[in-house]
């Protein structure tokens, strides 16, 4: 009776193997996707950071261009793909320059707190293909004025 068991079952292990490596598949995939996200987000935070406290340490030495040397520190600070990036620069909430006007609009007052924005989208290169996630990544940052 156990060898007529045994001979059903011998296809059991291919079929169970057949049903749960796609989901297993998907479910590793959507890990990678989620380190590669969390990894470029990291990094946008990362260099707002930076832009940011160039931004206010700039406004007491006296740099002609703050934006310009703000958006110098934070391309040599990370790595990533800056056809893409959107740099905003705000002084007292009100927009003062950005990537697509690299030039401080006016002069910065020394004293207050400037905000650096930048969004950056989730493209995810797997395999040597990007794949779009169609989501942006965003990222602030509030330095206090020195």
């Amino acid at each position: 009776f156990r060898a007529l068991l045994r001979r059903g079952e011998q296809g059991q292990a291919i079929l169970e193997m057949a049903f749960l490596l796609p989901l297993f598949l998907m479910v590793l995939v959507g890990i990678l996707f989620f380190g590669i996200a969390m990894n470029n987000y990291l990094q946008l935070e990362s260099i707002v950071t930076i832009g940011a406290q160039t931004l206010a340490q700039s406004q007491d030495v006296g740099i002609a261009n703050p934006c310009a040397s703000a958006l110098t520190a934070m391309q040599s600070a990370a790595s990533i793909n800056w056809a893409n990036v959107t740099v905003t620069y705000y002084e007292n909430g009100n927009a003062v320059g950005g990537t697509s006007q690299p030039a401080c609009v006016g002069t910065l007052a020394s004293g207050i707190p400037v905000t650096v924005t930048a969004t950056y989208p989730a493209i995810l290169p797997i395999f040597g293909s990007s794949i779009s996630a169609h989501t942006t990544l965003s990222a602030s940052s509030t330095q206090p004025a020195n």
